[in-house]
């Protein structure tokens, strides 16, 4: 009987420890997720459109892509699903990632009268995403028969002041921001270059 009262007595501490554990977590940010709703499609004169990721995330500092809610490289990938549509002959197009990464850059604070009453910036965000785009014949895939790119970069700064939350803020900008870019890229360069006469 003393032996059950213990272990029921362990099991009710375990499930409290976890409990608590559960409680004291920090809130995770409510930061939208990218719809792509405002994106319109581009009709290309290829059979088939490949995308290829030739970016290998670092997974650590001074790189913060990972840290993202959506990676650039996520971000990417969807916009390049949704934007670009393959409606022509058979050959194809490769979209290779050759960048998708975000570096964080530590920022000297203001050590004048002026940090006194206002927050420094603290933290720099810099964005880089790059696509090339390469198009071939299925049957000489090693032949590019004509190239183009499209990259973008974009920085945000956060003040010293800043909350987990901004932090979010400041990624999903970025994100954004890459995404107009990227998309009016594709708008122009892809189109001229890959699309429907």
């Amino acid at each position: 009987m003393m032996m059950k009262n213990a272990k029921a007595g362990f099991i009710a501490v375990v499930i409290c420890a976890l409990l608590s554990g559960c409680q004291d977590a920090p809130p995770q940010s409510a930061t939208p997720q990218l719809t792509l709703a405002q994106v319109k499609p581009i009709r290309l004169n290829v059979g088939k459109i490949d995308v290829i990721n030739k970016y290998v995330p670092p997974m650590r500092e001074p790189n913060v892509d990972h840290l993202f809610q959506q990676t650039p490289q996520q971000v990417v990938e969807a916009l390049i699903d949704k934007q670009l549509v393959a409606s022509g002959n058979d050959q194809t197009l490769r979209a290779i990632i050759v960048d998708a990464s975000v570096v964080k850059q530590t920022m000297t604070g203001d050590s004048g009268i002026g940090g006194l009453f206002s927050p420094a910036p603290s933290e720099k965000y810099h964005a880089r995403v790059a696509v090339r785009f390469e198009l071939v014949n299925n049957d000489a895939p090693d032949v590019v028969l004509a190239h183009a790119e499209v990259s973008t970069e974009r920085e945000k700064t956060l003040f010293e002041d800043a909350s987990l939350a901004d932090r979010d803020a400041a990624f999903f900008a970025l994100d954004e921001a890459i995404v107009n870019d990227l998309s009016n890229g594709f708008n122009t360069t892809v189109r001229n270059s890959f699309g429907q006469r």
